[in-house]
């Protein structure tokens, strides 16, 4: 296993603030997660709160091609990685399940 150095390993912001100050701040880390997901409702945006637009379902591929058009290829990455540790470890089957 590598270690991470904190120092040259992690984002580190070029702005003077944090962008919420329960944030760390200039380095920061990243968390990422996958799983079964279904949409049922619009978005909360409670005071104080991040305001969400919109939450999308779409395909890696969509989601990889969004981001590299938002100029952060880093988070087109980490999703196609997330995308195929989920493949890996997700058991396949050889014929359709009929309920």
């Amino acid at each position: 296993m590598t270690e991470l150095s904190p120092a040259k390993d992690f984002p580190h912001s070029s702005t003077p603030e944090p962008y919420r100050p329960h944030l760390a701040h200039p380095k920061s880390y990243r968390f990422v997660g996958y799983g079964e997901v279904e949409i049922v409702s619009e978005p909360q945006n409670p005071e104080g709160g991040e305001q969400v637009v919109g939450v999308e379902c779409m395909p890696i591929e969509e989601a990889s091609r969004r981001f590299l058009a938002l100029g952060t290829p880093e988070l087109a990455e980490l999703y196609r990685l997330a995308a195929a540790v989920r493949e890996a470890r997700t058991p396949s089957t050889s014929s359709p399940i009929s309920t």
